[in-house]
């Protein structure tokens, strides 16, 4: 009896051994295959990195290049527009008192000089002007 019961222990123990040793070889493979995700997401944060990066440096270059495109418009429409107004100052006005604004009609006193303009209102800056002629 006591040799049946060595050996149900002894074949106790040896179960017991195959299912801790089965139970290790399981915890190795999941501590490996956790170790893979980890490595897994740590390559995949660096390529989404990675390729974040990338989007924003082309962003950055396409907002650049847009900005110095409108810039070189602005350049044109300000040069063609200060040609404009060279060719404006060069023609004589030849409109009546009349078509002209409050504000034309003042300018042109100013630059004739005429005393009192501050204080006159259309009709008399018209009347002033061609008294000053």
């Amino acid at each position: 009896m006591i040799r049946v019961a060595k050996n149900v222990v002894g074949t106790a123990a040896d179960a017991m051994g195959i299912v801790v040793g089965a139970a290790l070889g399981t915890l190795n493979r999941l501590q490996e295959t956790a170790g893979g995700i980890v490595q897994r997401g740590r390559d995949v944060t660096e390529n989404a990195t990675s390729q974040a990066k990338a989007k924003a440096r082309s962003s950055v270059r396409t907002a650049a290049d847009y900005t110095e495109d409108k810039l070189d418009q602005a350049a044109d429409v300000t040069e063609e527009l200060a040609d404009k107004a060279e060719d404006a100052l060069d023609e004589p006005d030849y409109r009546a008192y009349e078509e002209r604004t409050y504000e034309e009609l003042y300018e042109l006193a100013s630059e004739r000089d005429i005393a009192g303009r501050s204080t006159m209102n259309k009709a008399e800056l018209i009347a002033a002007l061609r008294d000053e002629r």
